[in-house]
């Protein structure tokens, strides 16, 4: 069962490939006019960005210094950044499918920049935001004070059932009193 791990990587990696070649596939159309050597270039650093996390993931399996920490944390951050560009395609070309073809844009091609350039543009401050809030983990207790409520020292063992989490345990059943 050795092949396990390979076949994991082979599908994570096409998988990656394929959502970058989507999100280069919409801007370069939506885009404009890109010069044909731009365009290679944007290409090129796409493909090298979706290996990116692959080989910083399998590097740190083995080395721990500062360059594949660095190189770790700059892929985390783009695949971070990669999930908003998907989704921004996604409605790039959701957005462009009834307009294209409603008739109510006398020249739907010209649209495409003013289409995609918003939505591209929100799915940046959007990953910073939430790349800010990841990287301050929330306490229970700051949960609760953010929902109204006094945070409680329980003693060592005391649990206390929480109202914004299903009561039930990890095998779906209700928690024994």
């Amino acid at each position: 069962m050795k092949a396990w791990p390979t076949l994991g990587f082979f599908v994570v990696e096409a998988f990656l490939l394929v959502a970058h070649w989507f999100i280069f596939r919409t801007w370069v159309d939506f885009h404009g006019s890109i010069p044909p050597g731009d365009s290679a270039g944007l290409l090129i650093a796409f493909i090298l960005l979706a290996f990116s996390f692959v080989a910083a993931a399998l590097l740190s399996y083995r080395f721990s210094n500062l360059p594949v920490r660095i190189l770790y944390k700059i892929a985390s951050i783009w695949l971070g950044f990669l999930n908003f560009f998907f989704w921004a395609s996604c409605l790039t070309w959701l957005i462009w499918i009834p307009v294209r073809f409603s008739g109510l844009v006398a020249h739907p091609a010209a649209a495409r920049p003013w289409i995609a350039g918003p939505l591209f543009g929100l799915a940046v401050p959007l990953d910073s935001h939430a790349q800010n809030h990841s990287q301050a983990p929330r306490t229970a207790a700051a949960v609760a004070r953010a929902h109204g409520h006094s945070a409680q020292r329980l003693a060592p063992g005391q649990h206390q059932r929480s109202r914004f989490l299903p009561a039930r345990n990890c095998h779906g059943s209700p928690p024994q009193s």
